[in-house]
């Protein structure tokens, strides 16, 4: 799960992270507002979006009156930026911040070493881009820290060292490093990032850009934090799945999928890829899953606009299967539909439980394979 960066400062100051003072607006009258009640005379103003922003927010968005704090909101709302998948809803608040004069950006971070299976700090002294969820490329420190004993004092003078600063820094990085890991344990995060740690003439440091994302099947312990996502990053579809507990991943292509398996749904992917078609999302059935709660997801999908083919996989366990192709002729039977389904039977006890679908509408067929799957719903 994501959220915003504004979001994820006030949790970084809640664990004693020097952050700048700021406030979000929506719109252009409240982002003046915002400026004139700012210190200094300069402010950043940032589009808060889940998607990545390369630009991150500074420079060209610097505002040094309420008038161009204003059209700076004006043109950020409504746009979307950044770049790939997770950027196809419109910008809809900007985080206005007191303007920082750094002397130099460090990079600082906490991610969760799958091979490990430990928490690992990444320590950089230049500032680092990256997209959300892949690994810096760039040469960084890393540290692991030892679940069993937690941080030790000197891993921190490690720390310090990496990020190019002398001894005397020690105190500062501690409280900076210690908080941000604190907060990375405790809310049980996979990502905790400040992209952009400033150091100030003054020598202090400041987390001039900070980013989080959680473990989402952590999240029935943490209502505080699944109450900070924001609808409006997601579609109808998607917040309408969220609200039965099914698991959806939407995606910027044309073609809705309903898959049973990790394993068979990055096959399909490679397979609409191979044919000239991009999945528009995927819709993952538990085990687990009633007939009618599967009729519900494929029901979802098909009013769908964006997308003009439902690709169904029917699964390799019979009791299960059954469930599945009930969920399809359920979801078929009630209404008509101008899109293509194709249902996907790969096994021989998957292929007995759709035999009998082909009554059910003229636009579904079914499929023995995933390729087959994909070229039946054609190109994009």
């Amino acid at each position: 799960m994501r959220i915003h960066e504004y979001q994820a400062k006030q949790i970084l100051e809640d664990f004693g992270v020097p952050v700048p003072p700021g406030k979000v607006a929506t719109d252009p009258d409240e982002a003046a507002e915002i400026f004139a009640g700012l210190p200094g005379d300069a402010a950043v103003v940032k589009p808060q979006s889940y998607g990545f922003i390369p630009e991150g927010g500074r420079g060209e968005s610097l505002a040094r009156s309420a008038e161009e704090a204003a059209a700076l909101a004006r043109q950020m709302i409504g746009k979307r930026f950044g770049r790939g998948q997770l950027c196809r809803r419109p910008v809809t608040k900007v985080l206005l911040e007191q303007y920082v004069e750094a002397e130099s950006s460090l990079y600082l971070a906490v991610v969760m070493d799958p091979g490990l299976v430990a928490p690992v700090m990444l320590a950089s002294g230049a500032a680092l881009q990256h997209e959300p969820g892949a690994m810096p490329t760039e040469s960084v420190s890393r540290e692991v820290i030892d679940p069993r004993f937690g941080t030790l004092s000197f891993q921190w003078r490690k720390v310090t060292a990496a990020l190019g600063l002398d001894r005397s820094m020690v105190p500062q990085v501690t409280a900076v490093a210690s908080g941000l890991y604190r907060a990375f344990i405790e809310c049980e995060c996979i990502e905790a990032e400040i992209g952009e740690l400033g150091l100030t003439a003054g020598r202090e440091l400041v987390a001039l850009e900070a980013r989080m994302r959680f473990d989402t099947n952590a999240l029935f312990r943490h209502h505080e934090i699944e109450a900070l996502r924001d609808p409006a990053e997601f579609g109808e579809t998607e917040n309408t799945l969220r609200e039965k507990w099914m698991r959806y991943v939407a995606l910027a292509g044309r073609v809705g999928c309903v898959m049973t398996a990790t394993g068979s749904a990055l096959v399909m992917l490679d397979c609409l890829a191979d044919a000239g078609a991009r999945p528009g999302g995927i819709l993952y059935l538990a085990g687990e899953e009633s007939a009618e709660k599967a009729a519900y997801g494929l029901t979802c999908l098909l009013r769908e606009e964006s997308f003009r083919a439902v690709i169904v996989e029917v699964p390799r366990d019979p009791e299960f299967a059954g469930r599945v192709v009930s969920g399809v002729r359920l979801a078929l039977g009630d209404q008509a539909t101008g899109k293509r389904v194709v249902v996907l039977a790969a096994s021989d006890a998957a292929r007995v439980a759709a035999a009998g679908l082909g009554d059910v509408t003229d636009v579904l067929r079914v499929a023995r394979s995933a390729s087959e799957a994909a070229v039946a719903v054609g190109k994009n």
